[in-house]
């Protein structure tokens, strides 16, 4: 298995893209092999970090606003400690969600019950 870089693009000024393509696809490259989270100034894209394809990483987006959520990443414990307030609000969202997904797979795939 390889690597992954995942790349979060603001459609409000995707238009810069077509305009500036050969530089945006530089940067892209660039950014694929930093292994640090980078902001792109062509359509304000934001590059996370570059992950091992074998790890599960979690990302929320919200208010514009796109935020790595794991136990492992130094980054997501920064943004814990920089911003309590909005960290706790994505735990709530990610706990919701994620009860509402148990959910439904428990009734789309209920538990077979044992024949006696």
């Amino acid at each position: 298995m390889g690597y992954l870089t995942t790349f979060t693009v603001y459609n409000d000024h995707c238009d810069e893209i077509p305009k500036n393509a050969k530089e945006f696809a530089d940067m892209i490259h660039k950014a694929c092999s930093s292994h640090k989270v980078t902001s792109l100034p062509i359509a304000q894209t934001i590059c996370q970090k570059t992950r091992h394809a074998n790890d599960k990483t979690f990302y929320a987006l919200a208010g514009n606003t796109v935020v790595e959520m794991n136990y492992f990443s130094q980054d997501t414990i920064n943004m814990m400690k920089a911003n309590p307030e909005f960290f706790k609000e994505i735990l709530n969202d990610m706990a919701y969600h994620l009860r509402e997904l148990r959910r439904e797979y428990k009734e789309t795939y209920p538990p077979k019950t044992k024949k006696k």
